[in-house]
């Protein structure tokens, strides 16, 4: 699968649009690493983190990742 048709999956799910409603949404996880991503990039990121956030109670999935 091609990452166009992956997109276009997701986007069938959820709204993974940049958005000012989703950045004050997720305000305390902003608030936990606002040294690495300014708040003008936030709203990029933050349909991301909702999207995750949902599936991750839908699943009752732990998420184990690093950088």
């Amino acid at each position: 699968m091609d990452v166009d048709a992956i997109r276009a999956k997701l986007a069938q799910s959820f709204d993974l649009a940049p958005s000012l409603a989703a950045a004050e949404a997720t305000a305390d996880v902003h608030a936990r690493v606002a040294r690495v991503v300014p708040l003008a990039d936030w709203a990029c990121h933050a349909p991301y983190v909702l999207a995750i956030n949902r599936l991750k109670q839908e699943r009752n999935a732990v998420i184990l990742a690093h950088n």
